[in-house]
C-alpha cells in the first residue's frame, strides 16, 4: 500500500449523483440497490448538496411521506467540500468541525472529483497508527442506545433521528440480541414496511457482531473491515453489553493526535510566514542574520542548497573563509566538516509543510565529540514563495557534558547513599519529616523504608533525649551554621535505645533558607557501653585508692595524737595538724564510699565542720 498523503490517495472517484428534483423515493431505492451510504446532489455539473442515510431516517415517518418529497427539499445544505490536494490529516479536521461522515472532494474548478468517508480513512490506517492505544476503553461509546425486542420499529427510528445516532442495539437482560442501523431502516423503508406496526424482533439483524472489551483497537478495526460492518457491540467476559465502537470512534480516537499536531504545524507556519514577509529583500535578511547571537552559526542557501550567506561563527565552525564558502553546496560542506548532511536535506523537504525542522548534529573529533542543536527554516519572497533555506546551529557540547557529569554525579551519590555502611537520611524543614532513608538506617532503627518515610526525625529519638534534640534543631535553624555533630539517643521500633553520632548538614533553597537537612548516623551504642564499663572499673580503682589513703591518714592521725600527749608544749600545733589531716581523711573516706551516685558536697562540708568543732 502506497503512503497516504492527500485526499487524492483516499477518495472514491465513482460517485453516484442525483439532481435536486429527483424523487426522494428514487434516491432511497438507489442507496439500497447500490449498498452505499450517500448520494451527491449535482446541478449544472457542480456539487450543491449531499443526501445520506441519516437524512432519510430523519424523514422516515412513513412511506407516504417519502413519496411526497424531492431530494432538494431534504438534502444537507451548506455542502462541505475539500480540494483533492488537501493533507488527509487536515481533512479529518473538516469531519470533526462539521460533524460529518462524508467529505465531497472537488478539483481546482470546483467540479466533483470524488468522495471520502470515515470508512476510507480507517481502511488506510496501519498498525503504527494504533500504537498509543492498548484497548477499546478510551475510544468506545459506553452509553449505548438500547431497546427491547418488543419495542416498535418506529420508536427505534425516532430515537436514532432525535439523538443523531447510527444504530439501536436490541437487548434483553443486558445481553445483545440484535441491532438496527440507519442502513437497515433505509432498506425497510424501501421495502414499504409500516414502521408503526412492526416490532424490532422481526426486523433486527441477528446475531449481532460483538467484540470483547479486552482486545486492541487495531484488532477491532481489522474485524470491522473483514466483516464489512461499521460498528461492533463491545461485551465483557459474561457476554453483557459494555459499549459500542464504530468507525467514527476509531477514526476520531486515532486522528485526534494528528489534528493536534496539524494545528501546531499551522500555527508555526503562520508565524514563519509573518516573519519572512517582513524581509522584503536579501539585504534585510542578511542584516537580520548578522544581528543574530554570536553563539549561533547561521548559513543561508538557495533552493539548490548553494550557500548564499554565512556568518563568522559558521565559517569558523566549517573551517572555511567567508569569501570561499559562497556558491558551494551546503550538503558537501557539511560532509567535509564531519557532519551528517542527509538530515539537513530531509528537514529542508519538510519546511514547506512544517515551517521549520529541528534536529541534533554530532561531529566526532580525535579528542572529543561536538554536539549542536540545529534548525532548518525557509526563506520566502514577497509573494510567499519558498526562495531558499536557513540553517542555524548552536554548540551545546558543554551543556551536554555538564548534563552527563550531573547524571554520573547523581548516580554516584545514589550509589553511595544506598550502599553506605552508616545510616543516611534526608529530611525537610521545618517539619523534619524524612524524605529519603538508606537501608543501613532502616537496619539500625528496625523500620522498613516505607515506615520511616511516614515519620519525622523527632519520632525516632528516645523520649529522654527528644526535647533536647528539638531545641538543638530549632537553634540550628536560627543560627548561621552549616551543620553540627552531636551524640543522640534514638529509639528502635522495638523500643530499645540506640546511641548515634549524628553529623548534620543543611541544604538551602534559592532564597538561602534552610529547606532540608542531610544526616549521617553512626551507631556508637557499643562504644558508649564500653566507655561506661571503663568508667565503672576506673571508679572502683579510685575508690580503693581513696580508701587506702584514708587508712594511712588514720595511722598518721594516731601518731600525731600520741605525740601531742607526749609533748604538751607543742600540743596546739599538733592538734591543728591533726584537724587538717582528719579533714583530708574525711574527704578521702567520702570519695571512697561513692559508687555511681553524685558526690554530695553539702554532706562533705557538714562532716568537715563537725570534725573541726569536735577537735576544738
Amino acid at each position: 500500500m502506497k503512503p497516504v498523503k492527500t485526499l487524492a490517495d483516499l477518495l472514491t472517484s465513482s460517485v453516484v449523483t442525483v439532481s435536486p428534483d429527483t424523487p426522494l423515493a428514487a434516491a432511497l431505492h438507489t442507496l439500497v440497490e447500490k449498498r452505499i451510504s450517500c448520494l451527491v446532489v449535482k446541478e449544472d455539473d457542480l456539487p450543491i448538496g449531499i443526501i445520506t442515510e441519516r437524512d432519510l431516517v430523519r424523514h422516515a415517518s412513513s412511506v407516504a411521506d417519502i413519496q411526497r418529497h424531492l431530494v432538494g427539499s431534504v438534502m444537507s445544505k451548506g455542502l462541505v467540500t475539500a480540494q483533492q490536494t488537501l493533507d488527509y490529516r487536515e481533512a479529518y479536521e473538516c469531519f470533526a468541525e462539521n460533524q460529518i461522515r462524508h467529505l465531497v472532494v472537488v478539483d481546482d474548478s470546483g467540479r466533483l472529483a470524488g468522495i471520502v468517508t470515515e470508512t476510507d480513512i480507517m481502511r488506510h490506517m496501519g498498525p503504527e497508527h494504533f500504537l498509543q492505544y492498548t484497548g477499546l476503553s478510551n475510544v468506545m461509546t459506553r452509553s449505548v442506545a438500547t431497546l427491547g425486542p418488543k419495542a416498535p420499529l418506529n420508536q427505534a427510528v425516532e430515537r436514532m433521528s432525535s439523538s443523531r445516532i447510527s444504530c439501536i442495539v436490541v437487548e434483553e437482560d443486558g445481553f445483545p440480541l440484535g441491532i438496527l442501523t440507519e442502513r437497515d431502516a433505509v432498506r425497510l423503508l424501501d421495502d414499504g414496511i409500516d414502521f408503526t406496526s412492526v416490532l424490532l424482533e422481526r426486523v433486527m439483524v441477528s446475531p449481532v457482531h460483538t467484540v470483547d472489551v479486552g482486545i486492541g483497537l487495531h484488532e477491532a478495526s481489522v474485524r470491522m473491515q473483514t466483516l464489512g460492518v461499521r460498528r461492533l457491540v463491545v461485551v465483557n467476559k459474561a457476554g453483557l453489553i459494555e459499549g459500542l465502537v464504530t468507525e467514527h470512534d476509531v477514526v476520531k480516537g486515532v486522528h485526534g493526535k494528528y489534528v493536534e499536531l496539524l494545528k501546531e504545524v499551522i500555527a508555526r507556519q503562520a508565524g514563519t510566514l509573518k516573519q519572512v514577509r517582513k524581509q522584503l529583500s536579501e539585504k534585510t535578511l542578511l542584516d537580520n542574520l548578522l544581528r543574530s547571537s554570536s553563539d549561533i552559526a547561521v548559513i543561508s542557501t538557495d533552493l539548490e542548497y548553494q550557500i548564499t550567506f554565512c556568518n563568522q561563527l559558521a565559517s569558523h565552525l566549517l573551517d572555511l573563509s567567508q569569501g570561499d564558502v559562497y556558491g558551494q553546496k551546503l550538503t558537501e560542506v557539511l560532509g567535509r566538516s564531519g557532519m551528517e548532511s542527509g538530515i539537513f536535506t530531509h528537514g529542508a523537504r519538510l519546511v514547506p509543510g512544517m515551517g521549520s525542522y529541528d534536529y541534533p548534529i554530532t561531529r566526532k573529533g580525535e579528542i572529543r565529540t561536538e554536539c549542536f542543536d540545529a534548525r532548518v527554516f525557509g526563506i520566502w519572497d514577497d509573494t510567499t514563495q519558498l526562495a531558499g533555506f536557513v540553517l542555524t546551529m548552536k554548540d551545546i557540547t558543554a551543556k551536554q557534558q555538564a548534563e552527563i557529569a550531573l547524571r554520573e554525579s547523581e548516580a554516584r551519590l545514589n550509589s553511595m547513599f544506598r550502599n553506605a555502611a552508616a545510616g543516611m537520611a534526608m529530611a525537610d524543614f521545618p517539619g523534619g519529616r524524612f524524605t529519603r532513608v538508606n537501608p543501613e538506617l532502616c537496619r539500625m532503627l528496625g523500620y522498613s523504608e516505607e515506615e520511616l518515610l511516614t515519620k519525622s526525625v523527632l519520632d525516632v529519638i528516645h523520649p529522654d533525649d527528644r526535647e533536647a534534640s528539638r531545641a538543638r534543631i530549632s537553634d540550628a535553624l536560627k543560627e548561621q551554621v552549616s551543620g553540627y555533630q552531636v551524640e543522640v539517643c534514638h529509639q528502635r521500633k522495638d523500643g530499645s535505645p540506640v546511641w548515634c553520632l549524628v553529623s548534620l548538614g543543611y541544604i538551602r533553597d534559592e532564597a538561602g533558607t534552610k529547606s532540608s537537612g542531610v544526616a549521617l548516623l553512626q551507631d556508637i551504642t557499643e562504644k558508649r557501653r564500653a566507655e561506661q564499663q571503663r568508667l565503672v572499673q576506673q571508679n572502683a580503682v579510685t575508690r580503693e585508692v581513696h580508701h587506702r589513703i584514708k587508712n594511712h591518714l588514720q595511722g598518721v592521725i594516731g601518731l600525731l595524737r600520741e605525740r601531742s600527749q607526749q609533748h604538751p608544749n607543742v600540743y596546739d600545733i599538733l592538734n591543728d595538724a591533726i584537724s587538717q589531716v582528719e579533714s583530708v581523711a574525711l574527704v578521702h573516706g567520702l570519695l571512697g564510699r561513692q559508687q555511681d551516685r553524685v558526690l554530695d558536697f553539702a554532706e562533705m562540708l557538714e562532716s568537715i565542720v563537725a570534725s573541726v568543732e569536735f577537735s576544738d
